[in-house]
């Protein structure tokens, strides 16, 4: 199996003026100092260090010791140990712990991140390590609790652990447990959903949540199983955790709300603090910081002190994630979606008041993945795809009027069952019993091009009701519920068709720094190992 490439226009999907302003920039967002976004790969500038020899040292053994109890490829550990050398640095990528490895998006971060280090490691001369954050101390299960699959018949299907609602608990204190959250019968439910595609087992075997695991360990493990011998390097939050509260407290005494604009009736969740059970907003108030809806509030010095004293139970929210990660690591780039971006632009005047070196966000690359059950109903190749992503659903219900040659038919019949008994009366003269008979001919004609027409009207709507139901398979898969494929459709059953091997090949195909739409087309290699 091997990934061909295509290209639509990066606005294939509508674009915001954000946007559109920033892939247009180049390579400074225009009106924003703080940001970079790229065009080319020599304006990522080599990112300052924020780390002495010891502190790398420290970061990589202490990284390697966590990566070791998931028995990785050696890949993943040879990542990692480039990071104690001097001036290595790190394209981060982050998403959070979906069931089952997630949606096809995940896939195109991974590889996005491992092709731009790759590059920049080979324009620098220096390493560069791809990392992916796994973002486990956010709480929203509903973003990341469903697997939404595809049957045979391309009618979509969302399957998700039993009990596992709504939760405060971050992500990664919630660990799943056979008999709650119905384990069993769902691993067996995938097994027979996939029973005929060749990669079942081992895909199951990488992706499937064990017992005793969180969703965040077992989304380690998958990424590890899936892209670690790319070399990919995950990281979970706890295991910088100290580090990463000691940055949140010297952020919040610069008072980064300071160089936020106003909001009083929704002000931002700035930072949390973390439990178990709970996760809990502070918000810019009062003298610094407040919890919702509390009376009294905290300085920042005071709030800064209590991080420092108990640094395990606090969690930067996401316009301070940004800074609080490089003030970590070593970042030469993030890679995210546009809605990530948009935690990052409000922070543009703080870095520049505090002096930061600027953001350099690469917007991670779009695509739809087309395999070769789905290309067996594609008709028209591009043509075809860009109508069935852009076209608006109601266009392609089938046409319920009648077809104009059977309204040509019904009109023909009535003229000639009109004409025939306009001569009852001349027959009535000859023959009453006549003129009878004849008006019975006149309906029973009526009534034979009736049925006939009839039975065109459904010959015409069994032909448009063909390429409805084409249509509406072929968008099941392409825009899944009207959204793009990549944001809802499980990677799981691609690689339980076709494996793994393919992405490799992919990932050499990418551009560092994509503004186009990728079309992903898997076929079969010509020289099939």
């Amino acid at each position: 199996m091997r990934a061909a490439l295509e290209y639509l226009p990066g606005d294939v999907f509508p674009l915001s003026e954000l946007e559109r302003q920033s892939l247009a920039a180049d390579p400074h967002l225009s009106g924003r100092p703080g940001l970079i976004v790229p065009r080319r790969l020599e304006s990522i500038p080599i990112p300052p260090d924020p780390l002495d020899s010891d502190e790398r040292g420290e970061l990589a053994a202490n990284w390697e010791a966590n990566l070791a109890t998931y028995q990785p490829h050696v890949a993943v550990l040879e990542s990692v140990r480039k990071l104690a050398e001097p001036a290595a640095s790190i394209v981060l990528v982050q998403a959070p712990p979906h069931f089952c490895g997630g949606p096809l998006n995940v896939v195109y971060r991974a590889l996005h991140a491992i092709r731009l280090a790759r590059s920049l490691s080979a324009e620098w001369g220096k390493p560069v390590v791809p990392v992916f954050w796994n973002q486990s101390d956010g709480h929203d299960l509903d973003s990341i609790r469903n697997l939404e699959l595809l049957n045979d018949n391309f009618n979509l299907r969302r399957v998700s652990p039993a009990s596992l609602g709504s939760n405060c608990a971050p992500v990664s204190r919630i660990i799943l447990e056979e008999e709650l959250h119905r384990l069993g019968p769902l691993r067996e439910f995938l097994r027979q959903e996939f029973t005929e595609l060749s990669f079942r087992d081992v895909a199951l075997e990488a992706a499937f949540p064990r017992e005793g695991e969180s969703l965040e360990t077992a989304f380690s493990r998958w990424l590890l199983a899936v892209f670690g011998p790319m070399g990919l390097v995950v990281l979970e939050p706890d295991w910088v955790r100290n580090e990463l509260s000691r940055a949140l407290a010297g952020l919040v005494l610069q008072d980064p709300a300071r160089d936020l604009a106003p909001d009083e009736t929704d002000p931002p969740e700035l930072l949390f603090r973390v439990t178990d059970t709970r996760r809990t907003a502070l918000r810019p108030g009062g003298e610094g910081f407040q919890y919702h809806d509390e009376t009294g509030s905290r300085t920042i010095a005071e709030l800064a002190a209590v991080i420092v004293q108990d640094p395990e139970s606090w969690s930067p929210g996401e316009l301070l994630l940004p800074l609080a990660q490089e003030a970590v690591l070593p970042i030469a780039a993030h890679i995210g979606t546009w809605t990530q971006w948009k935690s990052i632009v409000p922070m543009a005047e703080h870095r520049v008041r505090t002096e930061l070196a600027p953001a350099v966000f690469v917007p991670c690359l779009r695509g739809t993945l087309i395999d070769p059950d789905c290309e067996s109903f594609l008709k028209s190749g591009a043509e075809e795809l860009v109508e069935i992503l852009t076209v608006p659903t109601s266009d392609d219900q089938p046409d319920t009027d009648s077809a104009p040659i059977a309204d040509r038919m019904r009109e023909l019949s009535a003229r000639a069952a009109g004409e025939l008994r306009s001569l009852r009366a001349e027959l009535a003269e000859l023959d009453r019993g006549l003129s009878i008979q004849l008006k019975r001919t006149a309906g029973s004609l009526q009534g034979l091009v009736e049925n006939l027409a009839a039975r065109v009207d459904r010959s015409v709507r069994n032909r448009g009701g063909k390429r409805g139901r084409r249509i509406r398979r072929l968008r099941n898969s392409l825009l899944p519920h009207d959204q793009p494929q990549e944001d809802v459709l499980s990677s799981l059953p691609f690689f339980a068709r076709h494996g793994t091997d393919w992405l490799e090949g992919l990932m050499g195909q990418l551009d560092d720094l994509p503004t186009e739409h990728l079309v992903l087309r898997l076929e079969e290699s010509e020289n099939p190992t």
